[in-house]
């Protein structure tokens, strides 16, 4: 221990003595950065750039006036409209600010008084140049008034926009020499500060490394104890020949390995052996890429189990290394699927929910549309359902929902689909189907309702109103559309069933 804290100790000196050189080394570089960027040059460069640029536009103007054919004025038009443009965009940035320009609108109450005085002639300048680039749009000749406009204010705009330049040069020199005082201020208190820091900082350090390194053996055995106790598999590796360096219980139970992991391959051979489909995540491993939270099915006998995969590499021993962790998250995925069923599916029937269900029609509608096949929707609605509840109590009217719910899943096609759309309602969405086909699918519900009533031996009368909507995929209509259109239909149809009775 004496020894390495002899070794820190000059290492420290050292360090100190480069940080001081670093502090005067980068005084040197910030008063040579001061001196080279003197000044806010794009504030002052844009600022006197609209001296250049109000002449132009009186260029552009009196040129327009005078040009010869109409390529000519449309020239000088454009290049007044641009002129105009951007002198007004600069001049708007400079007294608010203008982050694509650089201009951050931090202005002196000196420079926004001179911006007040030379406001008049510069919103005389500019409205001057919009009518006449008004009148050129229109093809009216006549802008001699405008062209007045502009001559009369040009002098005193360009007077007070070089008062604005010189104040704003004035300004960025005060602010250089404050910077410049300020810094000298840094230098002698960083100093200070180094000075300080061999008394409050090296001499409390150098004693406390000698009892940091006596902690850290003491720590050691902790972190193994940690290891052989972590909730998770893992595995310590060699890189890169991926020998298994150590393991804790877990993972010789997860690869059924007692105390043997010698080769230096094991552990590679386990992984090519039992987990499926993962070859991009074996090659992770291979060349020792750290990543996090992989989701991998592993072969373990006769099951298979769903493990969240995590590595990351380390320096074991002076050794690189790669530390590799398996969770088995089987329950949880078992819960997910629980979870997902009962968000999607409802409880009672065992068909899709509502909000599953329309989320579904939604898609199976624009994807008509874009194959260019046809659908059919047909609203449900359980006959006498309210009079079973009254009579023979809620219990038989949930029996009578779920029968009516079996019947209907037991005669579907493969791509179609139900949901239950609210107490006794129900809707099927038979895809790429016919009117013919519809119709025939919808007789088989009928037929399997009225069996069971028969089966059950049920003192009421069992049955669905069933209204049915063909769409085709040129017409333009939505699932709330053919929803409404097959409800209309089953009402017309429990009307005439009533009739009937």
């Amino acid at each position: 221990m004496p020894k390495i804290g002899n070794i820190l100790r000059k290492r420290y000196i050292v360090a100190l003595s480069i940080i001081a050189f670093l502090v005067l080394l980068s005084q040197f570089v910030i008063q040579f950065s001061i001196q080279l960027k003197s000044g806010d040059s794009t504030v002052i460069n844009i600022a006197g750039r609209q001296r250049m640029i109000s002449q132009r536009i009186s260029k552009c103007a009196f040129a327009f006036n005078q040009a010869k054919d109409e390529a000519e004025r449309t020239h000088y038009l454009d290049e007044l409209k641009n002129s105009v443009a951007l002198w007004e965009r600069s001049q708007n940035g400079l007294l608010y600010g203008d982050k694509e320009l650089g201009l951050p609108g931090r202005n002196s109450t000196d420079i926004v008084s001179r911006f007040y005085k030379v406001d008049f002639f510069y919103q005389k300048i500019l409205k001057a140049a919009k009518d006449i680039m008004v009148q050129g749009d229109k093809n009216e000749l006549d802008i001699t008034y405008n062209l007045g406009v502009i001559k009369d204010n040009e002098q005193s705009f360009l007077h007070l926009m070089d008062s604005i330049v010189f104040q704003y040069n004035d300004e960025a020199k005060n602010k250089i020499s404050v910077i410049r005082t300020t810094e000298i201020f840094l230098m002698i208190f960083t100093f200070m500060v180094l000075v300080l820091e061999v008394k409050f900082i090296f001499l409390p350090a150098e004693r406390s490394i000698d009892n940091t390194f006596k902690e850290i053996s003491e720590k050691q055995d902790n972190i193994q104890r940690i290891f052989e106790i972590a909730p998770t598999a893992l595995f310590l590796m060699r890189l890169p020949d991926l020998k298994v360096l150590q393991m804790n219980s877990l993972a010789k139970r997860f690869t059924n390995n007692s105390s043997v992991y010698d080769d230096s391959d094991y552990l590679l051979k386990y992984f090519e052996n039992n987990l499926e489909n993962h070859g991009d995540l074996v090659r992770k491993i291979v060349e020792g890429e750290a990543f996090a939270h992989e989701e991998a099915m592993i072969t373990s006998g006769d099951s298979v189990k769903a493990v969240l995969v995590s590595a990351n590499n380390i320096y074991y021993h002076n050794t690189q290394a790669m530390i590799l962790s398996m969770m088995d998250i089987s329950k949880q995925k078992h819960s997910e699927a629980i979870l997902k069923k009962y968000a999607t599916m409802d409880e009672l029937t065992g068909l899709l929910n509502r909000r599953s269900g329309r989320i579904i029609m939604d898609n199976a509608v624009e994807r008509s549309k874009m194959e260019m096949r046809s659908i059919a929707v047909s609203f449900c609605d359980i006959d006498s359902l309210k009079y079973v509840n009254d009579t023979y109590g809620h219990e038989e009217g949930d029996w009578y929902i779920i029968a009516v719910g079996e019947a209907i899943k037991a005669n579907l096609r493969q791509d179609d689909f139900a949901f239950r759309y609210g107490g006794d309602e129900i809707v099927i969405i038979f895809n790429n189907c016919d009117e013919d086909k519809s119709t025939m699918i919808i007789e088989r519900i009928n037929n399997s309702i009225e069996r069971k009533q028969n089966e059950f031996e049920k003192p009421y009368n069992m049955g669905v109103s069933i209204g049915t909507v063909n769409f085709f995929s040129k017409e333009n209509t939505t699932s709330d559309d053919l929803i409404a259109k097959a409800d209309n239909i089953m009402y017309e149809e429990k009307k005439r069933k009533k009739t009937q009775t």
